[in-house]
């Protein structure tokens, strides 16, 4: 992302902590249907970038495992994150209401 530094890791950290609280099912799905780990039961964010997310998935007996999910096409700007999530948990739940 272009923005200066300062603000850009205030947006990730505000970013991350607002996944964390109120969208684990959502990160939880999009490990479930693009990287098919069926086993994921909670997931939170770690970090992200212009090109990926990076999360962390947990299993019912404990596992822990992080993922890299590539996004379509990177994100230039830091507005671009939000709608690009939006896309990405409506996809995954497409891809999981087949897989049912």
């Amino acid at each position: 992302m272009t923005e200066n530094t300062e603000f850009q890791q205030k947006f990730v950290n505000y970013a991350i902590t607002h996944m964390n609280e109120d969208h684990r099912p959502d990160m939880r799905d999009m490990i479930k249907a693009f990287l098919k780990e069926d086993w994921v039961t909670d997931a939170e964010m770690l970090d992200f970038d212009r090109e990926q997310i990076k999360l962390k998935g947990f299993g019912e007996k404990g596992e822990e495992k992080i993922f890299m999910l590539p996004y379509d096409a990177p994100i230039d700007k830091a507005q671009e994150l939000r709608p690009k999530l939006v896309q990405m948990v409506r996809q995954a739940r497409e891809i999981l209401q087949k897989d049912v």
